[in-house]
């Protein structure tokens, strides 16, 4: 393995260095409810989660040590760009690599990974995952006879077609998961610009009942 030391990223803005990969460290992931694929990574097999939320490819420390013993060949570095988990919880990088990757019978890409000292899954990101073909984004078939059906249905029952509809009388109950650490988003800034449009469209939506104000 080459190994190249005394170089840094230098970042142009906060949100150049900021990368994201969701679901670092949930330890209750059930491979059932996720999707892990067997890939290759300069030959070395292991097995990644295919998360279309993380914008970069992840490994352990310790898959990373794996994947030495079994002699991967690549090209590392260390790393000064910023990397959080689901809630903004921020992970302490090691270094990147770079690898060629790929699954047994497919082509193979040349992919930059993320070596971070917390345990978890590793971490295969959507670009990735969509040069690969795991991801892909489809456009629903649009059948011709919809649109008869849409206006019988309308024609049918169109007290349900007019205004905005509105669900009476009906209390939803959010089910919570009480192991699972609640986390707080961020307050997402809004441009300047469109902040009198955002304004509005918040006084429209009070106004037709379909949001509230809170205190």
């Amino acid at each position: 393995m080459t190994k190249k030391t005394g170089h840094r990223f230098r970042m142009l803005d906060d949100a150049a260095a900021i990368e994201y990969a969701f679901t670092v460290n949930h330890h209750n992931m059930s491979e059932n409810k996720s999707i892990f694929m067997d890939v290759f990574v300069s030959g070395v097999q292991t097995r990644l989660l295919v998360d279309s939320g993380a914008t970069v490819n992840v490994i352990s420390k310790k898959l990373w040590e794996f994947m030495k013993t079994n002699k991967v060949k690549c090209v590392s570095q260390k790393s000064s760009k910023e990397l959080y988990a689901y809630g903004r919880k921020p992970l302490s990088v090691i270094g990147t690599f770079l690898a060629d990757f790929g699954l047994e019978d497919s082509r193979r890409i040349n992919t930059e990974f993320y070596v971070i000292e917390e345990e978890g899954p590793g971490i295969l990101g959507k670009d990735s995952a969509s040069q690969l073909g795991l991801l892909m984004l489809q456009i629903p078939h649009v059948n011709i006879n919809s649109t008869d059906k849409r206006a019988h249905l309308k024609n049918k029952f169109p007290t349900c077609f007019t205004g905005i509809g509105k669900l009476k009388d009906f209390s939803l109950k959010i089910p919570i998961d009480s192991d699972v650490t609640p986390v707080i988003q961020p307050f997402r800034r809004i441009a300047y610009h469109l902040r009198e449009k955002l304004e509005h469209k918040l006084d429209e939506l009070v106004s037709q009942d379909i949001i509230e104000k809170v205190d």
